[in-house]
């Protein structure tokens, strides 16, 4: 069952400055991240206290990257408007599940990060057909497991203090769009979600 926004993933030049350039100046700061095997991209995430997250993601690997639904948006926001949102994730509890009564909103397939420390994040995602957009999100499954996931990280994220003063959490995404009751429209029935215009 889909649980509402899991994290938005915004496509940058250098992940590590981006990261550096949002802590300076919107105050909240990167404490994961890493290098995606063989979809040549890269990431810093910044933790939000309700479990959700910022994703600034880079592309090593352009030819890896058009291979991955994930990538391919980056690369493709990267390419038209030099930096922005690429897509987002939606939080799903039971990928299969809900694959199972809506195959048209993708296939289940595994997803890994390394941390620099070594430890490998798994997750599962699922993407409809056509590419992702800022409009087109894609369904995430995590693996709660580890030093980034596992019960102890996500009670240290509820509490994480940013350096903006306070703990951060996601309330909504606005998505400029040219026919806002269209989009919301058309997402609210792929994803039987309420979306507002």
């Amino acid at each position: 069952m889909i649980r509402g926004i899991d994290h938005l993933v915004v496509a940058v030049t250098d992940p590590d400055a981006a990261a550096a350039e949002l802590e300076s100046r919107v105050g909240l700061t990167c404490t994961g991240g890493g290098q995606h095997p063989g979809a040549g991209t890269v990431n810093r995430l910044a933790f939000l206290a309700d479990g959700s997250y910022l994703e600034l993601i880079g592309v090593e690997d352009p030819a890896a990257a058009r291979a991955n639904p994930v990538g391919a948006a980056s690369l493709q926001m990267l390419e038209t408007n030099g930096a922005g949102l690429a897509t987002f994730a939606l939080l799903d509890d039971d990928l299969e599940a809900t694959l199972r009564s809506r195959p048209e909103l993708g296939t289940r397939t595994h997803g890994s990060r390394q941390r620099p420390d070594g430890e490998v994040v798994e997750w599962w995602t699922a993407a409809p057909t056509e590419p992702l957009s800022p409009t087109s999100p894609f369904l995430i499954e995590h693996t709660y497991a580890g030093a980034e996931w596992g019960p102890e990280a996500m009670q240290v994220r509820a509490e994480q203090v940013h350096p903006i003063g306070s703990a951060v959490r996601l309330v909504r995404l606005d998505i400029a769009v040219d026919d806002p009751p269209l989009v919301a429209g058309e997402l609210a029935s792929i994803l039987d979600v309420p979306v507002q215009a």
